[in-house]
């Protein structure tokens, strides 16, 4: 709030503008580095760059590049079944190494159900099930599964052959292409005209020195308000401590914030002298135009001394001041506490209940007030 009416507070649009220039920054370098790597394949290899870009048969390379990436395919292809194949064998092989174990302990001695004692058990795996106890049908299932790793094995040896076949045709067909043309087909997906790519890595290099100058602007704007802030800070801590010095000039006191902390400890009217010094050096800082107000002015048991130095502090600001406190028995039967002030409008709450000062007559009155300042309740 200080800096706000100091007109020095850190502006939130600011900020989040800031964020969005950078992360488009960190696109626009990623986009240029990726520019200038092609841009490099295009100087080490200007011969791919002059036949693509001038004298390089569209048609003829394209259909040759569509015959490597058929090849290519059949091979991925292949290469991916082989893979699925590998792993259903292997988990046959580990059914069967799991079965095996399972004669073995029929072998030497007997299985039987834990719970019902039956010697009927029945082995699931996935899809498979049969009765364990049955020598016939288990012997029957070990025969299927070997079968079917046997024709697994098979499969899979006759697509290492086609897979060997491919990659040798493809090798081929690379060997057979002029070196020029083969490396234009394997990059492909990278190369573009040389002129265009030079293009648009220029207007890329316009937009990122344009982003760094508007980053430029906006942090030199949050460096700015936070140089403000910090002087409005320092500015108003050696006020604190002047006015500090000048109510209690032997006091021990240094405020270095505008908030006192837990290893801020105060004894008598040190309290009092605390919010003293930081309502006036706000005040006088800011120039602002609120009231101010102090409960409990007196708390503390500050000295008449220091109360007179503070009433008159406050009157040379020139705002309406409020002033609250209680006074003693003998300052009511003298009468003349706080009366005899120029300038001071004493109002004495003596004759109010206790925790009632607004009575119930009052409340209409008291409404009507608040309405006026445009309060919503």
């Amino acid at each position: 709030m200080l800096y706000a009416l100091s007109d020095c507070l850190t502006l939130t649009e600011s900020i989040e503008k800031l964020k969005s220039l950078r992360a488009e920054l960190r696109t626009c370098k990623s986009r240029i580095a990726v520019l200038s790597k092609r841009l490099t394949f295009y100087r080490d290899h200007p011969e791919i760059a002059n036949a693509v870009s001038r004298t390089a048969d569209r048609e003829n390379m394209e259909r040759e590049r569509q015959e490597f990436q058929t090849l290519n395919d059949a091979i991925s292809t292949m290469q991916k079944k082989r893979a699925r194949l590998t792993n259903r064998r292997i988990k046959l092989e580990n059914l069967i190494s799991e079965l095996n174990s399972l004669n073995t302990q029929l072998k030497t001695g007997e299985i039987r159900c834990q719970d019902c004692g039956s010697s009927n058990v029945v082995y699931v795996n996935g899809d498979l099930s049969f009765e364990l106890t049955n020598d016939l049908v288990r012997k029957n299932v070990l025969k299927s599964i070997s079968d079917s790793i046997v024709l697994y094995t098979a499969e899979i040896a006759e697509l290492q052959q086609r897979i060997t076949q491919k990659q040798d045709e493809l090798n081929l067909k690379i060997q057979k292409t002029p070196t020029p043309i083969s490396d234009m087909l394997i990059y492909s997906d990278t190369i573009r005209t040389y002129s265009e790519d030079e293009k648009q890595l220029s207007d890329l290099h316009d937009k990122q020195d344009a982003l760094e100058a508007e980053i430029e602007i906006e942090q030199e704007l949050q460096n700015t308000n936070a140089q403000m802030q910090s002087q409005i800070k320092e500015s108003i801590l050696a006020s604190m401590n002047a006015f500090y010095k000048l109510i209690d000039p032997d006091g021990t006191q240094v405020f270095k914030d505008f908030f006192a902390t837990k290893s801020m400890t105060f004894s008598g009217s040190e309290e009092q002298e605390y919010y003293f010094s930081r309502t006036l050096a706000i005040f006088w800082n800011l120039k602002h135009s609120f009231p101010i107000i102090m409960d409990c002015f007196r708390k503390g048991e500050i000295s008449t001394k220091k109360e007179q130095l503070m009433i008159d502090e406050y009157q040379k600001t020139g705002a309406q001041v409020i002033l609250s406190s209680t006074l003693k028995d003998e300052e009511y039967s003298s009468g003349t506490k706080y009366y005899d002030l120029d300038g001071v409008n004493a109002i004495n709450y003596e004759e109010n209940p206790n925790s009632h000062i607004l009575q119930s007559r009052y409340c209409d009155q008291f409404m009507s007030i608040v309405d006026s300042f445009g309060i919503v309740c």
